[in-house]
């Protein structure tokens, strides 16, 4: 898999665009943490995830899809990449 920059950011020196990168990723995570404490919740944890069936479709979808089309084949991905 190959990531580019964010077009955004195209044109910073590699050590730059790392640094803020990074900075992202920590202020998502803050973020999510914050919004969990807001509500009450945990995250899953390891157990958790790898106690679940890789291939069952999960009951509720944490996820954005511009159609259900789009959301459909985000499943059917993994019978993709398999072939």
């Amino acid at each position: 898999m190959t990531f580019s920059p964010l077009p955004c950011c195209k044109d910073l020196p590699p050590e730059v665009y790392r640094e803020r990168v990074g900075k992202m990723a920590v202020e998502i995570e803050e973020d999510a943490a914050a919004a969990r404490k807001r509500r009450g919740v945990e995250p899953f944890g390891a157990a958790k995830i790898l106690a679940q069936d890789p291939w069952t479709r999960p009951e509720r979808v944490w996820l954005h899809a511009q159609t259900e089309l789009n959301l459909d084949s985000l499943f059917d991905a993994p019978d993709i990449v398999l072939r």
